[in-house]
């Protein structure tokens, strides 16, 4: 397995040596915990759910701040791409979710003053 890794990095040589399930860099990365726990799910269905969750979450944790930029709006569309596969998978969670996506977005933002069509 050592032989399979390519590279000299300090990661490199840190899964080369290690024997953990986790290669030793769960500390270097924050969501390899999730992404471990996630693969040993059995139930496909539930790792697929659990696998758009967290993709959810991090989407929200990385553009909570990036108001009416590209960022949110590449945001937005990647939360919609999830919430059409999952109706396409499973149509009462995907409209369950989805409801819970526009109520949200309802409520998330307000137009200045000056922008507001009816004042």
């Amino acid at each position: 397995m050592a032989g399979a890794i390519v590279g000299i990095s300090e990661i490199a040589e840190t899964i080369r040596n290690s024997s953990a399930k986790d290669f030793g860099i769960a500390s270097m990365f924050p969501y390899l915990d999730d992404v471990i726990r996630i693969a040993d799910e059995p139930n496909l269905l539930e790792r697929e759910r659990k696998t758009d969750l967290l993709k959810w979450s991090w989407i929200d944790e990385n553009t909570i701040y990036y108001y009416f930029s590209i960022e949110n709006i590449f945001a937005y569309l990647l939360k919609t791409e999830i919430i059409e596969r999952w109706m396409n998978l499973n149509q009462e969670f995907g409209k369950k979710v989805f409801k819970e996506f526009i109520d949200k977005l309802r409520g998330s933002f307000q137009f200045p003053e000056e922008y507001k069509l009816i004042k």
